[in-house]
């Protein structure tokens, strides 16, 4: 809400605020089974409902920004409404092995499916009427590995995520909508005890590194397909960690 403007970097765009903005506000009904083997384990499956009054969302500014900068701001579509579907798992695989490697090993599994629609309102103009609210992914898969070994102080977790393609901006008369491409992300994480008091951990995030992609929908069709072109791609970098610990 902010009436000021700032260059962002990363994506070389103008962010502008509204301070004419609405607060949105969100009603949620949901209904959930869950099932717990043990405390340390559970299975869960769970559908939602939401409905946004005053949904805030980033647009384009038509006529402003020079230089390849394009400008954004923030606005209120009328309403909007959210379906969708959850499971999560986490389950540890002593109960099926009693002994050896795969007693450590446990697993985690979380995916949710979303369908989303927006009403802009008569207020809108060169906006497509009906589409996917702004920044919500249709699908959503978290998964993980973890492995705790507790005589010989050792532990590792390896995650997995990927989101699916979803709304980066809205577009206007001459410039179509913009969407964030999905992209694999894999993190790795080891801990080791060293005698009583030490313990070394060792850490790796994003490690495939695959590219952010911005596509724009050059046709107006409302997907992503062969002849859409690339707003800007680039690679965040993976990062590395090594860490000492001591215990008083």
């Amino acid at each position: 809400m902010a009436p000021f403007a700032f260059y962002d970097f990363s994506f070389n765009n103008v962010l502008r605020g509204n301070e004419e903005l609405n607060t949105a506000t969100i009603q949620n009904v949901d209904a959930r089974y869950e099932l717990y083997p043990s405390s340390s384990e559970v299975f869960s499956f769970g559908v939602f409902y939401k409905h946004f009054t005053n949904p805030i969302e980033m647009f384009f500014l038509p006529g402003a920004g020079s230089g390849g900068t394009r400008n954004f701001t923030f606005g209120n579509a009328q309403q909007a409404q959210s379906v969708g579907a959850e499971l999560e798992l986490r389950r540890s695989l002593n109960s099926i092995f009693t002994a050896g490697y795969m007693s450590r090993v446990g697993v985690m599994f979380n995916a949710a499916y979303i369908v989303t629609e927006v009403t802009l309102g008569e207020g809108a103009e060169g906006q497509a009427q009906k589409r996917p609210l702004m920044g919500q992914s249709p699908y959503i898969v978290n998964a993980g590995l973890y492995y705790q070994d507790t005589e010989h102080k050792l532990q590792y977790n390896i995650m997995y995520n990927v989101i699916g393609p979803r709304l980066f901006a809205v577009g206007t008369y001459g410039t179509p909508d913009i969407y964030e491409m999905p992209r694999n992300v894999v993190d790795v994480t080891l801990t080791k005890g060293i005698g009583k008091r030490f313990e070394v951990k060792l850490s790796a995030q994003d490690i495939l590194n695959q590219r952010t992609r911005l596509i724009q929908d050059s046709n107006g069709n409302g997907k992503v397909d062969k002849v859409d072109e690339d707003v800007l791609s680039f690679r965040r970098g993976s990062y590395f960690s090594i860490g000492l610990g001591l215990k008083l």
